[in-house]
């Protein structure tokens, strides 16, 4: 995990959230967006780019895209990010 940490200013994390909805993704943003720093991914190609260039602190996968499902993206989490976790394990 790297953070970069700037004098005097909020340190927030960094979130990738991968939604093709645009409803969804602004209602999530009314509820987060004060609370870290949300990059959107809408498509796994772009996904895939945003998580090999960058480090997140928390990836939200929609299951759902019309290019495939978020599953698809745990192993390139995995290759650039720190493992991933099934948040549905119960």
């Amino acid at each position: 995990m790297r953070l970069k940490i700037f004098p005097g200013k909020k340190c927030l994390p960094s979130i990738l959230y991968v939604e093709d909805d645009d409803d969804i993704h602004s209602l999530v943003m009314v509820f987060l967006n004060d609370h870290c720093i949300i990059k959107l991914a809408k498509t796994l190609p772009e996904s895939r780019s945003m998580i090999s260039e960058e480090a997140f602190e928390l990836v939200l996968l929609d299951l759902n895209l019309t290019d495939g499902s978020g599953f698809d993206l745990l192993e390139t989490i995995g290759e650039y990010q720190m493992p991933p976790r099934d948040m549905q394990q119960r």
